[in-house]
């Protein structure tokens, strides 16, 4: 702010000015104020006629008959309501009539004339000065902003109570630059100024110049004033020349100098000394620039904008100090400026040269982005460097501040620095500099520097001097669509706005209605179906499917390690599958507009769209030479990065990048880098993203466009986007991995559905922007219908009506028995017993005799229906419908976040680096499932408990029981939803065994020992047992009629009887009869309560006594069905812990693993009794009984 040193600003041997024939009998209305005749004494020197008169001296006729030509209102102690005597009459009476002027009390009898309240200032001041901040209007024309004016108050008027009829004309600015306390009012009709501080004194600058401005004044309104002074030009009437010469030091010069100072002292700073700079342009510090004079011709109107950033002038003071330059460029870029202006003067524009840079950092990345001009008092070398370093592509150079040959010096080092210079003239002589200079871009100030008055045919008179190679441009007054007409008319090429656009209240809607004379939207770029990309493809038979059914992406994993990891051959076969396959369809691919800029994240959606599907490659925290090494020799059209590799990467990497990260990471909504973000809650976690981190992230960047991942698949997908709501149209793309799978691998049938339903969906476009367009209004929309409100919503009742009207129906403001639908809002149906027109509709609804029914629905069914064309289903919309399905929701969600917590604490229920599942000396593993298929109110439910006897790796040998339950439905995805465990705590290992048989028992219906025998014949609601087949120790029973070879081909057990019994003396074609078959049958059904030691002697003994031999005879060999007895469903699905397995390896463990029962020596805990049938100590002396 400039220095308010103390200075004598009074006159010092002053001489008179010539009489001003308009100001012969002034009358001033003394209020007992000393400073009256101070004022008095201004007013003398300046050629008026002056009379003076106390405040109760004279009365108001008396007044009258004097006929004032002017009237001024004096200062004085007191309030105006009480101490002013005749002023506030006679300024009520004058008004209209001639010019009148208060100072201090004389502006708050004007204040208070007009209805406004003069109250305490909350502050008393006797003799302070201020930076007085002004309009630049009437008595403040011609004068510096920030000029010192003292201040004797302790009264002033109010804003708030301002009357209507005036305006604020000045004020000092408070700490953080916002208008402070009224300094100066006008009436907006009448010829009537005040001011609430002392021009008259000694310590006010320019208040000489004041009072002279108020003595040209003529009439009684500002129209009439004007007529009057055209009238006096025309005649030939000399103006009256104030004796004070004209300063030489105006504020342009001031600035100047200023800025010379500043820049002096700035260059003695390390780090921003000139050495500093020169060194950091060798490095390549600067920034790529674009041709500032190509840009220009580049324009989506008929004239090239070239937005300003400032947030004061010295002519008008502050407009907004709280303007945020890189908010403000990227409004400007995204409206379609073709240029950015950027004020960098502190004191009097309050810019600074950081405002450029973080204009230049926002803009980074955006396609087209206008050029950026440092807009200075530029007079060395030093200053373009540094402009250059931050990022301009321009600098203004202006004539009248430069002698030629330093002009000339500084036009050259521009051009050295690729920066081609806006010249900026004022008159014929600077036009004749510029073009001898060879400028190729000019700019017409249409604003005096010295007196700041606007000349809007400067620029106009200058153009045919310029040849039409060369852009004009008028550099200031702009402010309408018809001032740009204008110059497109008189063949101007860009235009320089600042203040208009600044202090707009919608920036991007005011630009459309300045340029193109319409505040209509313009067309966006046409949007396409959401992307689709199917991740974790692991063979080429799916990516072809994935290819065929439409995806845009095909994403197979290269990381090593990965549960998806593929061999480098797949990949190879992956790569040609995708890359030979030819659309049927050609895909049309987006175009990036050229005359305007595009947001970054916008024109990557372009740069993703292709005629063909992409094969994009998954890498994470791989170095960067693994991950182009693979880029090029599988052919990867796209990288993904999942890990934390820098982001500067995706400019090192030859093709587009999709950068993976969690909500809120650091770096999301960068602009240059990664081609597009994709959000997700863990690479493979299979969690849905929190919609409402989700929605945070988009509307804190407005233009950001983003892709979806995590937990999706083909049921939800549609509804995950729909749950952004209003952001859903920055949801370009969705991303699918495990929601295609089944039992671990890839379904085909889920990839087709997953792209079908994503490629379907069409993203709701915003109500704004269908409310912005023209539509055309469909007549029957609500025919027969009659339509009432329960309140207040976000229309009007006239919107209503004829909305309502146009569409054949009708609107009604009563609650009558013709109402079909009443409108409201979700906070009036929530507090619908305090709402007294909803409980009359549900009392109709309720009243069977009327057979009345009123549906109640979301005002939205009226708004999108009116929006779309077309009656949209009540049901949609319907409040008890709403709360029917908010209902189902919120238990889907409860029991989602219930899996999900379970999910959490099942991962790591068992620390694998002190447990193992046990397993027998007979390798049967404790690791067994049960089924079951029941079902609710969604549909069918398949269960499975997984149940695990664990032992711990160290000696003595600890064992714990637990066990896992699974869920399945329509999708095919087994989801965890709990542990039961029946101690929190190991234990040795028969009371845990205990646990797992009775656990066993309690969901089968039958004990574990009859595991084989009574498998499948337990009821639908329990679970069921699949005893293990294809040779294992516990096989399916035996059926009467078998031979010897197909006996021996069931089980281990047949094969050891056999050959214990008979040796290899029994035909193969011998069958065996019935009685044998029921007591193999019977050995077999008990060896699962027994190990297999010592049972042959015991069937010896049983075989003598039980079984006669003419029960082996010799039968032809003929062909037997082999039954299984085992009953019931049967389930494929493998456990969690298998399900990576390859099917070879599948069958090689179940090979291996002979089913026996473990009630052995190696539970050391457990004694026979557990395990051998309650009459029997041991094996021998066994009858059939016994068993």
């Amino acid at each position: 702010m400039p220095s308010l040193d103390i200075i004598d600003h009074s006159p010092h041997h002053p001489d008179p000015s010539p009489p001003i024939p308009t100001a012969s009998n002034l009358i001033l209305i003394d209020n007992y104020d000393s400073f009256t005749w101070n004022v008095y004494q201004y007013l003398v020197l300046e050629g008026a006629n002056v009379t003076v008169f106390r405040n109760d001296k004279i009365t108001l006729p008396e007044l009258i008959d004097k006929k004032p030509t002017q009237l001024i209102i004096s200062p004085g102690p007191g309030h105006p309501e009480t101490d002013s005597g005749v002023s506030r009459d006679a300024i009520k009476h004058f008004a209209g009539k001639i010019p009148i002027f208060g100072v201090c009390m004389g502006q708050q009898c004007i204040f208070d004339v007009y209805g406004g309240e003069v109250e305490s200032a909350g502050e008393w001041l006797h003799g302070k000065t201020s930076p007085l901040t002004h309009d630049a209007k009437g008595v403040y024309a011609g004068l510096r902003q920030g000029l010192p004016v003292t201040r004797y108050h302790s009264l002033a008027g109010t804003r708030v109570t301002l009357p209507s009829c005036l305006e604020v004309t000045s004020w000092v600015a408070t700490a953080d630059g916002s208008p402070g306390i009224i300094q100066g009012v006008r009436h907006k009709e009448y010829t009537i100024e005040g001011v609430q501080f002392h021009p008259e004194s000694i310590l006010t600058a320019d208040g000489r110049t004041m009072l002279r401005n108020f003595l040209q004044l003529q009439g009684g309104t500002w129209e009439e004033n004007e007529k009057l002074k055209k009238g006096s030009a025309a005649s030939g009437e000399s103006k009256v020349v104030a004796s004070a010469p004209a300063k030489k030091n105006n504020i342009l010069q001031q600035i100047y100098a200023h800025r010379k100072a500043s820049v002096a002292a700035q260059k003695l700073i390390p780090s921003e000394r000139p050495a500093d700079l020169q060194a950091a342009y060798d490095l390549n510090a600067a920034p790529p620039q674009v041709s500032f004079v190509d840009r220009l011709r580049q324009t989506p109107f008929d004239v090239s904008l070239m937005a300003e950033i400032k947030r004061a002038s010295p002519s008008k003071g502050i407009f907004d100090i709280n303007i945020n330059a890189p908010t403000q460029a990227k409004k400007y870029a995204l409206a379609g400026a073709s240029v950015i202006s950027v004020l960098t003067e502190p004191e009097w524009f309050k810019g600074s040269i950081e405002d450029l840079r973080a204009v230049r950092q926002v803009l980074n990345g955006m396609p087209n982005r206008p050029a950026i001009l440092r807009k200075e008092f530029i007079f060395e070398e030093y200053q373009i460097l540094e402009a250059r370093l931050a990022g301009a592509d321009t600098v203004l150079l202006i004539v009248k501040m430069l002698e030629t040959e330093l002009l000339e010096r500084l036009y050259k080092y521009s051009l050295s620095l690729g920066m081609e210079p806006l010249v900026e003239v004022q008159n014929a002589e600077e036009m004749t500099t510029a073009l001898e200079l060879g400028a190729k871009a000019i700019g017409v100030n249409n604003r005096n520097l010295e007196s700041f008055e606007v000349d809007m045919n400067t620029t106009s008179r200058l153009r045919s001097m310029v040849s039409e190679n060369t852009i004009i441009c008028a550099l200031s007054g702009i402010n309408s669509h018809k001032d740009v007409q204008m110059c497109k008319n008189d063949g101007i090429n860009a235009i320089l706005v600042g203040e208009a656009i600044v202090r707009a209240p919608d920036t991007t809607k005011f630009i459309r209605e300045l340029c193109s004379g319409s505040d209509a939207e313009p067309e966006p770029i046409k949007t396409q179906p959401l992307f689709v990309k199917i991740c974790g493809t692991r063979t080429p038979e799916a990516a072809l499917e994935a290819v065929k059914s439409g995806a845009d992406f095909v994403g197979i994993c290269l990381v090593p390690g990965a549960k998806r990891c593929i061999s480098d051959e797949t990949a190879a076969a992956i790569s040609e599958a995708v890359h030979s396959y030819t659309p049927a369809a050609t895909r049309q691919e987006s175009r990036i507009p050229t005359k305007s800029a595009t947001d970054y994240y916008t024109a990557s959606v372009s740069r993703l769209s292709s005629s063909r599907p992409l094969l994009a490659g998954i890498f994470q925290n791989q170095p960067l030479d693994e991950v182009l090494e693979k880029q090029k020799r599988f052919n990867l059209d796209i990288v993904q990065l999942h890990g934390n590799e820098p982001i500067e990467w995706a400019n090192l990497i030859p093709v587009p990048v999709i950068r993976a990260f969690k909500p809120n990471s650091i770096g999301l909504g960068l602009r240059g880098y990664h081609t597009i973000p994709l959000l997700d809650s863990g690479a493979g976690s299979g969690k849905l993203l929190d919609v409402s981190s989700v929605k945070e992230i988009l509307a804190k960047d407005p233009e950001l466009q983003v892709i979806l991942a995590g937990g999706l698949n083909p049921d939800n997908v549609i509804e995950a986007v729909k749950a952004v709501g209003e952001f859903g149209d920055r949801i370009v793309g969705v991303d699918v991995s495990s929601g295609v799978e089944e039992d671990g691998k890839q379904s085909l049938g889920k990839i087709r559905t997953f792209i079908e339903n994503a490629k379907g969906f069409s993203v709701p476009k915003r109500i704004a922007t269908y409310l912005a367009r023209k539509i055309t209004m469909v007549a029957s929309i609500f025919k027969n219908r009659v339509l009432a409100a329960a309140g207040e919503n976000e229309h009007a009742v006239a919107e209503l009506q004829s909305w309502t009207q146009m569409r054949k129906g009708r609107f009604s403001l009563d609650m009558d028995d013709s109402v079909t639908h009443l409108l409201c809002t979700e906070e009036q149906f929530k507090h619908r017993n305090k709402n007294k027109r909803i409980q009359e509709a549900m009392q109709k609804n309720k009243d069977k005799e009327k057979k009345i029914k009123i549906k109640i629905v979301h005002v939205d069914w009226f708004t999108f229906s009116c929006t779309h064309n077309k009656k949209l289903r009540e049901c949609d919309y319907d409040f008890k419908a709403i709360k029917r399905r908010e209902l189902i929701k919120l238990k889907k969600q409860k029991e989602e976040d219930a899996r999900i917590r379970n999910a959490m604490l099942g991962q790591d229920w068992i620390n694998p680096d002190l447990y193992h599942v046990f397993t027998d000396k007979y390798h049967f593993r404790y690791e067994i499932q049960l089924f079951r298929d029941t079902e609710d109110e969604y549909g069918a439910v398949h269960e499975k408990y997984e149940l695990y006897l664990f032992e711990s790796h160290a000696e003595p040998h600890l064992y714990w029981f637990g066990a896992k339950l699974y869920q399945k439905k329509d999708d095919g995805v087994w989801r965890f939803r709990a542990i039961e465990r029946t101690s929190t705590t190991c234990g040795v290992f028969k009371p845990e065994f205990e646990h797992f048989k009775n656990f066993f028992q309690i969901k089968t219906r039958y004990r574990w020992c009859d595991r084989v025998l009574k498998a499948g014949t337990g009821e639908k609601t329990d679970f069921s047992y699949a005893p293990p087949t294809r040779g294992k120790p516990v096989g399916g029973r035996l059926t009467p009629g078998l031979t010897y070879d197909e006996c021996v081909k069931r089980n281990i057990e047949t094969r050891l009887l056999f050959a214990d019994l008979f040796g290899d003396e029994l035909p193969a074609n011998i069958q065996i009869d019935v009685a044998v078959t029921e007591l193999l049958n019977e050995i077999i059904d008990q060896a699962c309560a027994a190990h297999f030691g010592g049972l042959c002697d015991a069937f010896h003994e049983m075989w003598a006594a039980e079984v006669p031999a003419p029960a082996l005879r010799e039968t032809p060999i003929q062909s037997a069905s082999v039954e299984e007895e085992v009953s019931g469903n049967t389930f494929s699905a493998p456990s969690d812990s298998v399900s990576q397995l390859s099917i070879e390896d599948i069958d090689e463990r179940l090979g291996s693993m002979q089913e026996c029962e473990m009630e052995d020596a190696t539970a050391p805990s457990l004694d026979k009794d557990e395990w051998w049938p309650t009459n029997a100590a041991s094996s021998e002396g066994l009858t059939m009984q016994d068993w």
